[in-house]
């Protein structure tokens, strides 16, 4: 009886052992879940975060792109308003300046300095309208030009320019100036 008594009492501690351990391993198990659910939590909660950084940046990307390219249309349609206005400024300056009393003048005084600084061999070019304007006497060759004249020597080499493109010219920037401020109320280059 002794022998089956201690027989009883080790089976008894083994079941107890055994239970005790059970619950333990279970306990164990069910602390690894809730790390592995909450490490699992944590995991999507930083994909997700990340994922709306990028959807923000590339978000962000995008609308620094379309603003780039909404300024560089913008800048474009003033660019274009602006050598329009450039156009007509010039057309209404030849139109304005052509029919002047001091136009006979200028000319005169343009082919004078010409011959003067080319030499008095040289050749006058200047549109059929201007020829007839003209008092002094030179060698003249028609010319396509809005306005006024230019001067050159026979081989070519040296010219003085007074066509009214050129003197335009020389005052583009402050024309350009004043066609932007006219549009757009600012300076504009």
């Amino acid at each position: 009886m002794a022998l089956e008594n201690l027989g009883m009492e080790l089976l008894e501690e083994a079941r107890a052992q055994a239970k005790e351990k059970r619950l333990s391993a279970s306990r164990q198990s069910e602390d690894l879940l809730k790390r592995a659910g909450a490490e699992e939590k944590s995991l999507r909660e930083s994909a997700r975060l990340q994922a709306e950084r990028m959807i923000e940046a590339e978000r962000a990307e995008r609308t620094s792109g379309f603003l780039l390219k909404a300024q560089r249309m913008v800048s474009e349609a003033r660019h274009e308003s602006i050598e329009e206005g450039m156009k007509g400024l010039f057309e209404a300056f030849v139109k304005a300046f052509v029919s002047s009393k001091s136009y006979p003048g200028f000319l005169d005084r343009m082919v004078q300095e010409g011959l003067t600084s080319v030499g008095a061999d040289a050749v006058v070019y200047v549109n059929a309208r201007d020829k007839k304007l003209l008092k002094v006497k030179a060698s003249f060759k028609e010319k396509d030009l809005s306005g006024g004249v230019i001067v050159a020597s026979r081989d070519g080499r040296v010219r003085m320019d007074g066509s009214l493109e050129s003197v335009f010219l020389e005052q583009k920037e402050e024309a350009r100036r004043l066609v932007a401020q006219s549009l757009f109320g600012g300076n504009e280059k």
